[in-house]
């Protein structure tokens, strides 16, 4: 099983629109994907889509600090 991790910009945090891209783990990914369950960044964060969000990786928007620090 693949271990790598993925910045997922069609997720939001479920909080707030923060501006920055999260990190979002393989398993959490294809839980989303499958319709399981609503994912968590590598931060914690919970995370839904938005698809009326602009891509804020394609607007410049930083990956979160606590992601990157998690993915690595």
């Amino acid at each position: 099983m693949s271990t790598a991790k993925q910045a997922d910009t069609r997720l939001t945090p479920s909080h707030s629109s923060d501006g920055v891209v999260h990190i979002v783990g393989d398993i959490q990914h294809w839980l989303d994907r499958l319709g399981l369950k609503v994912p968590r960044a590598l931060c914690g964060v919970s995370l839904v889509a938005d698809p009326d969000r602009a891509d804020p990786m394609h607007l410049g928007a930083p990956i979160c600090s606590d992601c990157e620090r998690a993915n690595r």
